[in-house]
């Protein structure tokens, strides 16, 4: 999975319009919902301190770490990980280990006693990236400098090339679900059409023509509308 300096490197202003509100992690209280929005906000958190939020950022951090404790992730040391945090808010490269362990104690943790729910989390945290990348990219200013027009490409080729990362959590969460009992996998079926559909607009790019404008720009459209209506069914407190 693609973490979001992976995805948009270089990109340094934070538009707090773009991620979910941290405030309304204590209107999760269905298990499918709790993991789904922990996957959310752990790409929020990448996206705040990629940044440098870090006032920001540590609301993430609380957000992520409550919800994945309420999963059961129980070994997660939520403590340790804000005051190590606080203590090393002028260290970029500490504050994004935080966020790397947190990220992996929680789906390590989750993978071994709710496979399930680990494979909804990572389905919405790749969601989550690509909300992110596609809101940033027509930000960009008409005239742009060769710096910004490299990052801007750059930003766009990464978009671009999500179809495997997708493909993995796609199978995985088929491999941990039973489509055959729709009360025992109650969510199942949304996550398995969301991710096909966005696979399937992955899949209409001709490989010799990636650097096609034309296509580029319907492609990026298409996710960009697939993934809005998504994201938003995913975040909703309903």
């Amino acid at each position: 999975m693609s973490k979001f300096d992976e995805l948009a490197p270089g990109l340094m202003l934070f538009d707090a319009t773009l991620p979910n509100d941290p405030n309304k992690v204590f209107n999760y209280h269905l298990d499918t919902q709790m993991a789904a929005n922990a996957g959310v906000y752990m790409a929020d958190l990448y996206y705040s301190v990629l940044t440098k939020t870090t006032d920001v950022s540590v609301n993430y951090i609380k957000a992520v770490a409550g919800l994945s404790k309420a999963l059961g992730v129980e070994k997660l040391p939520v403590d340790n990980l804000a005051t190590r945090y606080n203590k090393n808010l002028e260290n970029y490269d500490s504050i994004k280990s935080i966020a790397t362990q947190l990220f992996k104690l929680t789906t390590e943790d989750l993978e071994t006693k709710h496979e399930r729910l680990a494979g909804i989390m990572m389905a919405t945290y790749q969601i989550e990236n690509l909300h992110l990348a596609l809101s940033i990219l027509p930000t960009f200013p008409e005239i742009l400098s060769p710096d910004e027009q490299e990052t801007k490409d750059l930003l766009q080729r990464n978009i671009l090339s999500q179809q495997s990362n997708i493909e993995i959590i796609y199978n995985f969460l088929r491999s941990t679900s039973d489509p055959l009992d729709p009360q025992r996998n109650p969510n199942y079926p949304f996550y398995d059409t969301a991710l096909r559909d966005l696979i399937g607009i992955y899949q209409e790019i001709p490989d010799d023509t990636q650097a096609d404008p034309q296509i580029n720009k319907q492609t990026l459209s298409a996710l960009t509308s697939l993934v809005t209506e998504i994201r938003t069914k995913i975040i909703s407190v309903e």
